[in-house]
């Protein structure tokens, strides 16, 4: 590189890391630790902040398709393209089961942990969910095969843990392709596999929805939020799973793929915001969502497809991962 002063200099881009195919991330919950994995079978931790690599790991001719912190910083959880789970210590990446898990034999597309990190579920490109239960039994694995169930006929959208109000105890929600909404339950007595529905809700007559999130205590209500293929945004009841608002989302090319609300360290009650991606863009929506298209703004995040979004602890940074450009990009939120 040569300058007007005639000054010159030599330098080099260091290649860190060589993608292959679908990127996912997840940020860690109270920490600036970015976990990012790919279908070339690498797993990395990025501190964000310091923009160094705190650790990583390959995993041998696997590839990765989702990932999942443990809310207590404990694991992260790993979900591969041939069924397989592995569970990792979030701070050197070592593995905590003497095997993995090997239950389903088809794609793990979702993975989450309860609130209290006492439930792993998946869902598999099978229509079928997993839930492994948290043990804390010295010298065994720290999660066990809980139950497992087929309860749709198509195409898992996502996988949602809320909390039961008078009891404070996790309850999980699949929301499908096929419409359904279906909740389980997780203590099943006297039955080897302990994972059963206990109500189906069919959510949608036309429309296909696309995904889930908690909504923030902005009400007096406990609400979830659904986003469908025909842009509408609806709130349901945790309850009674009655819808009790239907507006109009971001109409930004494509309907909403994924969103969730980003998370802040002040007021929950006031001024919160939902993050969500399209196809190709990443955007804020204001919330309580009034179906004003003033209060939603969207920016192309990645031309060639977005596949995943996450946010930081703190609420300040938003991430998006793409996928045939193998990068992740980080935003800065600013709502002032």
């Amino acid at each position: 590189m040569c300058t007007f002063k005639g000054q010159s200099c030599l330098f080099s881009v260091p290649i860190l890391v060589t993608w292959e195919g679908f990127i996912n991330i997840v940020l860690f919950i109270h920490r600036p630790i970015l976990a990012i994995g790919s279908y070339s079978g690498l797993l990395k931790l990025w501190n964000y902040r310091t923009k160094e690599v705190v650790a990583s790991k390959i995993f041998e001719k696997c590839h990765i398709q989702c990932c999942a912190f443990d809310p207590k910083g404990f694991y992260i959880a790993l979900g591969l393209t041939n069924g397989i789970v592995h569970l990792v210590d979030a701070v050197a990446l070592l593995e905590q089961l003497k095997e993995p898990f090997r239950y389903a034999k088809d794609t793990i597309t979702h993975i989450t942990f309860s609130h209290n990190s006492q439930y792993l579920a998946t869902a598999d490109a099978g229509f079928t969910i997993t839930v492994y239960k948290r043990q804390r039994k010295e010298g065994r694995s720290p999660y066990i095969w809980h139950g497992r169930y087929r309860s749709h006929y198509k195409p898992i959208k996502d996988l949602l843990f809320e909390i039961h109000l008078d009891t404070n105890q996790p309850k999980l929600l699949s929301l499908g392709e096929d419409r359904m909404l279906i909740e389980y339950d997780l203590n099943i007595h006297g039955k080897a596999n302990k994972l059963m529905p206990i109500a189906f809700d069919r959510i949608e007559q036309a429309a296909i929805p696309q995904c889930m999130t908690k909504y923030p205590p902005i009400t007096k209500e406990n609400f979830f939020l659904t986003a469908n293929d025909q842009y509408k945004l609806k709130c349901y009841n945790s309850t009674t799973k009655m819808c009790r608002k239907t507006v109009l989302g971001p109409t930004y090319g494509s309907p909403i793929r994924k969103m969730m609300v980003v998370p802040t360290d002040k007021d929950e009650s006031r001024n919160r915001f939902l993050a969500y991606i399209t196809d190709d863009k990443v955007g804020l929506h204001f919330l309580p969502a009034t179906g004003n298209p003033h209060l939603a703004m969207a920016l192309i995040a990645h031309p060639s497809g977005v596949s995943n979004l996450t946010c930081s602890f703190d609420g300040a940074y938003l991430f998006t991962a793409g996928g045939p450009d193998f990068a992740v990009h980080m935003w800065e939120i600013n709502i002032a």
